[in-house]
C-alpha cells in the first residue's frame, strides 16, 4: 500500500447509526426447547457451539522488515482499518470477543462504544495461527467474514519463506513453457512465510454447510488470488472497467456455500491508502470507502453500487471487484 491524498470527490452522507451490527437472536422458544437446545450444545440461532456471525480479521503492519535491505515494508494503515473494522461490527470488550478471531503482528489498545479501553486478545498472524483460525471458522458453520490487510506479492512457485528484513526476490520470475511468468499470487504472514488461495480453499471445501463466506482483502496484487482455484461464475465490476459478467463454469460447491471475494485490487496493481491531512491518520483506500459505503443512509447497498463507488474514487491505480459463486440479489452486506 502507498498514501495517497484523499480526492476530490463528494463524501457519502453517513451515519453512525447506520452500522450494520451483530445482533442479538431474539429466541422466542419456550424453556424446555432452550433446555434442550443448551444440552446439544446450541446457540439460540441454532449454530453449534458458537454464534451464527463470525468475524475473522488479519492485520500485519511488518514492522522493521525492508524490501531488498532498502526500502521499508511497513505498512502505516492497517491498525486505523483494524479499528474501523472493530467499530464497524460493534466489538465490546466485555460481551463479544467470542465472535471475533484477531489476528496481529503488534499489540493494539482499542477502545469500544461503550469507553472500555483494553488490549485486544490478538493472536500472532503466523501462518500456522492463521490457518488454525479460518479452519476453525469455516468448520463452525456458521456466516464468516474474513478480513485481511497486509502485504500481497506474486513471485516464482513454491512455499519456501521469505526471510523478514532481506526480501531480495521480489522481481524473481520463472519460465512456464519458454514463457517468463510470475508465479500465483500469496500474502505474507508475520512469520515470513506465503499463504496461497489454494490453502484456504482446501480448508473451505471441506465443509459442506449452506452458509455464506466473504472475503475481503485490502492489498497490492490480489485479484488473481483464487485464480484457478474457485470458478467464481459471477464477476461484479464498474462499468466503466468493462462491467459485470456471468462466466460459463461448472459450478463445482453441491453445499450450496455462496463464497464471495472482495479484491481491492487486480495483479500489478498498488493497493492506495488516504492520509488526513489534520490527524496524518492513514486508512486503506477500499476499507475507508466500503464503511463509508455501508453507513450511508438512502442509497443502493447492492455489490454493482458498491464496484460503481470503489471504481470511481480509486480507478486511477486500482480497479476493485468483486467475485461470488452465486448472485448476489438485493443489499449486499458482508455477513449477511
Amino acid at each position: 500500500m502507498s498514501p495517497t491524498a484523499q480526492p476530490d470527490v463528494q463524501p457519502f452522507q453517513a451515519s453512525a447509526g447506520a452500522f450494520e451490527h451483530i445482533k442479538p437472536s431474539n429466541n422466542s422458544d419456550s424453556i424446555g426447547a432452550t433446555t434442550l437446545r443448551s444440552k446439544l450444545g446450541l446457540t439460540s440461532e441454532g449454530s453449534v457451539n458458537g454464534p451464527r456471525k463470525i468475524v475473522m480479521i488479519i492485520s500485519i503492519s511488518y514492522g522493521y522488515w525492508f524490501e531488498g535491505g532498502v526500502k521499508p515494508m511497513t505498512l502505516m494503515s492497517v491498525q486505523s482499518d483494524l479499528d474501523l473494522t472493530l467499530n464497524r461490527y460493534n466489538y465490546r470488550h466485555n460481551g463479544t470477543q467470542e465472535k471475533f478471531l484477531i489476528y496481529t503482528d503488534y499489540p493494539h489498545e482499542y477502545t469500544d462504544s461503550s469507553g472500555t479501553r483494553a488490549f485486544l486478545p490478538c493472536k500472532e498472524a503466523s501462518k500456522p495461527e492463521i490457518l488454525a483460525g479460518f479452519s476453525k471458522v469455516i468448520s463452525s458453520g456458521n456466516n464468516v467474514v474474513i478480513y485481511y490487510s497486509g502485504h500481497c506479492s506474486r513471485r516464482g512457485p513454491g512455499t519456501s519463506t521469505i526471510t523478514p528484513k532481506t526480501y531480495k526476490d521480489r522481481n524473481r520470475r520463472y519460465e512456464e513453457n519458454g514463457v517468463e511468468r510470475a508465479g500465483p499470487p500469496y500474502i505474507i504472514a508475520s512469520d515470513a512465510q506465503r499463504i496461497y488461495g489454494y490453502e484456504l480453499y482446501a480448508i473451505i471445501k471441506q465443509s459442506r454447510v449452506e452458509r455464506t463466506i466473504t472475503m475481503v482483502f485490502d492489498t497490492c496484487n490480489v485479484g488473481t488470488f483464487f485464480e484457478n482455484v474457485i470458478e467464481f461464475r459471477y464477476v461484479y465490476r464498474a462499468i466503466d472497467d468493462g462491467g459485470s459478467e456471468t462466466q460459463s463454469r461448472s459450478e463445482g460447491n453441491a453445499s450450496r456455500t455462496q463464497i464471495i471475494f472482495v479484491a481491492a485490487t487486480q495483479f500489478g496493481e498498488g493497493a492506495g491508502t488516504f492520509l488526513e491531512k489534520d490527524t496524518k491518520k492513514e486508512n486503506g483506500a477500499v476499507t475507508l470507502l466500503m464503511d463509508e459505503f455501508f453507513k450511508a443512509r438512502g442509497a443502493s447497498r447492492s455489490a454493482q453500487a458498491l464496484v460503481e463507488r470503489l471504481y470511481s474514487v480509486c480507478h486511477t491505480r486500482q480497479k476493485p471487484q468483486i467475485y461470488s459463486l452465486f448472485p448476489i440479489v438485493g443489499d449486499f452486506e458482508l455477513l449477511p
